[in-house]
């Protein structure tokens, strides 16, 4: 292993960033890069090649991301290159405002309420700037930002507000990629191509459920979900769960030429 790719999560950022060579009381064996410092460099790069975005955004900056591992800069230049309308919230970086996801403590279902009366705060900050979209390189912070533009009516009827920052990239590389005629890479990663069919299937979650429902014992295994006081939470918001559930057992439990 040479580096650790670290994705869009805030509490791995401050774990590897922050923590880890304390903890350790030694310097951390490997190097650390977030996907979002390896996506500006190959920018910078000419590696990655982008066309500006319009998209008015601002960001919400994660606790552990801004903090304790100091990345506050790196995002902003990274979306001062991807789009041509970046505005920033008041009070941002050190001082904003915290989503109230708790790093996914206040996500739990039995939270919701107390989370989304304290995240009146954050709607009024992201109002008070009138952006179509907030973004921030932690998920969890994006999904709650996410449940704050919907619960306090900031966003379009249906539509999404909240994006993951990698995800305010895609706009800005696919129109280059295609005057390139290389829109495969965003298709199909290089490690991924001329894989054969079982390794999808041994790698990948849909994969791994498939073989999953393949066991006797699956059909058991979704009591546990169907009878649990936290789902049954989870489904007041989201009563697809159950119908989900519902359909998996009825795959299972169909003959096996009916299935056919």
């Amino acid at each position: 292993m040479k580096k650790i790719l670290l994705v869009e999560c805030g509490c791995d950022t401050r774990t590897l960033y922050a923590e880890a060579s304390k903890t350790l009381g030694r310097p951390f064996r490997y190097p650390v890069v977030s996907v979002d410092a390896l996506m500006l460099d190959l920018i910078k790069q000419g590696r990655l090649p982008i066309e500006k975005a319009h998209l008015k955004l601002t960001l919400h900056d994660p606790c552990y991301a801004t903090r304790p591992s100091r990345l506050g800069d790196l995002f902003r230049e990274l979306l001062n290159l991807v789009t041509d309308n970046f505005i920033e919230m008041t009070p941002n970086r050190e001082h904003n405002y915290c989503c109230n996801g708790d790093a996914w403590g206040m996500r739990l279902p039995e939270n919701t309420a107390t989370r989304r009366k304290i995240s009146v705060l954050k709607a009024n900050q992201i109002r008070a700037i009138n952006a179509t979209y907030v973004t921030s390189p932690c998920v969890v912070c994006t999904l709650s930002l996410e449940d704050t533009c919907q619960t306090y009516g900031l966003a379009p009827q249906g539509e999404r507000m909240a994006l993951v920052l990698f995800e305010v990239v895609y706009p800005a590389m696919e129109p280059a990629l295609a005057k390139r005629g290389e829109l495969d890479r965003m298709r199909i990663p290089a490690e991924l191509r001329n894989r054969d069919h079982e390794f999808f299937v041994a790698h990948s979650l849909e994969g791994r459920l498939s073989m999953l429902m393949q066991l006797p014992e699956f059909p058991a295994l979704l009591d546990w979900p169907e009878q649990d006081d936290i789902v049954r939470q989870f489904s007041k918001d989201h009563p697809q769960v159950y119908e989900l559930l519902r359909a998996w057992r009825e795959v299972v439990t169909a003959p096996k030429n009916a299935q056919l």
